[in-house]
């Protein structure tokens, strides 16, 4: 038998913040719904009629009021640390790639690099290389090959 939760220790000035966000129309709706959670259970709801009152799963009530207790209002609203997709090149892998741009000449005798070229010569795809020349302003099939230049400031990743 399972027993119920006790009752989220909240201060006012916690509970204020709270209540703020969860009557918010221009906040995201899952931080509404999570503040929503979060006053329920300061409320001593149990988390079973939360979870079903909000429409959200046993574990991810338990899961917030397991956050908020241990870090209060501080990372309101932000993924856990780890959570998402991580990079799949580093820094260094786009800066080689540049540096191959702009230092050396296609492997098949090309007089300019193309997006299917710097593709194969380094392992990453098509898509990938033209989404980074676009975000940098490189244009290498409109430019003299000696003269590239980055438009824009090298923040990669």
């Amino acid at each position: 038998m399972s027993h119920a939760a006790a009752a989220l220790c909240v201060t006012d000035e916690q509970r204020l913040a709270l209540e703020k966000i969860a009557c918010s129309p221009s906040r995201a709706h899952r931080e509404v719904v999570r503040a929503k959670v979060l006053l329920a259970a300061a409320d001593g709801v149990a988390n079973a009629g939360i979870a079903r009152r909000y429409g959200v799963s046993v574990v991810t009530v338990r899961a917030w009021r397991d956050r908020f207790e241990r870090d209060g209002l501080v990372n309101f609203g932000k993924a856990a640390a780890g959570r998402g997709r991580k990079p799949t090149y580093t820094n260094e892998d786009y800066i080689s790639m540049l540096e191959m741009l702009f230092n050396t000449r296609p492997p098949n005798g090309d007089a300019r690099w193309s997006t299917w070229t710097m593709a194969a010569a380094t392992g990453m795809s098509k898509t990938t290389i033209a989404k980074i020349w676009k975000a940098l302003g490189i244009k290498p099939h409109r430019t003299d090959p000696g003269s590239m230049r980055i438009s824009s400031p090298l923040l990669l990743i």
